[in-house]
């Protein structure tokens, strides 16, 4: 029951907030930060990294609230099993995304679509075998984050949170005795990533994102 009506409130929040036409005045193109993934992998446990961010949040026209997320992360890991020698994960969202106004400068953002992430890992299985293991993981994301504009709103900050889940992994390990290719559903990868970006509220588009005033 919690889950249904949980499902109809964001289902109500998301079309209230797409068909309404408040004047934001930006679209808000590109972000740059940093965030702390907890990952937690079927096979491999816990992995914790530092990333950087890059992309963000960009509206079609300043009046709708309708938009996409683009938000790449490239992960470098920090915390997690001792045993390998080199691990690194590349973390791409792509999603529908939406915007509600709080205040004169505040704006709650979110968002929901695919997930892919490219992990790549070395390892020492014994003393005498070093192992590198590579697999494209895909599932869906989740994003959420309250931004801040400045008084002239040409530059702000967004405190946020992406929740990914990867249901689907292909890849490989390569041993001594070849390359051993793996397909698979059997698998679990979720990602909790906050992060904080900061970013420039520009119209670098022309056409659909180009939204003139004396229009």
């Amino acid at each position: 029951m919690f889950k249904k009506c949980s499902m109809l409130l964001l289902f109500g929040l998301t079309a209230l907030s797409a068909f309404s036409q408040e004047d934001y005045a930006e679209n808000y193109t590109g972000s740059i930060g940093v965030s702390f993934n907890n990952i937690l992998d079927k096979e491999y446990g816990y992995l914790g990294a530092i990333g950087i961010n890059f992309g963000g949040y960009t509206f079609f026209k300043s009046k709708y609230n309708v938009g996409l997320l683009t938000l790449t992360t490239l992960n470098f890991f920090v915390a997690g099993r001792a045993d390998y020698d080199g691990i690194f994960m590349y973390d791409q969202t792509l999603a529908a995304a939406f915007r509600h106004k709080l205040g004169r400068n505040i704006e709650l953002l979110w968002a929901i679509g695919p997930h892919l992430s490219v992990l790549n890992m070395t390892y020492k299985q014994n003393p005498d075998e070093k192992l590198s293991t590579n697999r494209i993981n895909v599932g869906i994301a989740g994003d959420i984050g309250l931004k801040l504009n400045s008084k002239d709103t040409k530059s702000y900050i967004i405190a946020g949170i992406n929740i990914g889940y990867d249901f689907f992994t292909s890849g490989g390990t390569a041993r001594k005795d070849g390359y051993h290719e793996e397909v698979t559903t059997g698998h679990y990868l979720v990602g909790i990533k906050p992060y904080i970006m900061l970013g420039t509220n520009a119209r670098v588009f022309s056409g659909l994102l180009d939204d003139k005033k004396d229009e």
